[in-house]
C-alpha cells in the first residue's frame, strides 16, 4: 500500500479487510528504524495474570537480569 503524508504530519492508512485488527480508534505504536515506519497495534493484555492459583507474569523482559546467577 502507498499513501501520503499531509501537511499536518498525518498519514491516513488506507482501508484493509479487517484482517491486521485496524479499526477506528484503534492505539497504535509508531516505530522508527533506519528509513522505515513501523506501525504496530498496542496490546492491552494484562501481563500479570492467574493461572492455576498463580500469579504469573506474561509481558517482555526489559533491562538486563541485574546480576542474577544463571541469566544471561
Amino acid at each position: 500500500m502507498k499513501t501520503t503524508m499531509d501537511r499536518f504530519g498525518r498519514v491516513v492508512v488506507p482501508r484493509t479487510s479487517g484482517s491486521a485488527g485496524l479499526r477506528p480508534g484503534v492505539e497504535i505504536e509508531i516505530d522508527e528504524k533506519e528509513n522505515e515506519v513501523i506501525l504496530k497495534l498496542v496490546d492491552h493484555e494484562p501481563s500479570l495474570m492467574m493461572k492455576e492459583g498463580l500469579l504469573v507474569y506474561s509481558g517482555k523482559a526489559t533491562g538486563t537480569s541485574g546480576g542474577c546467577p544463571g541469566a544471561p
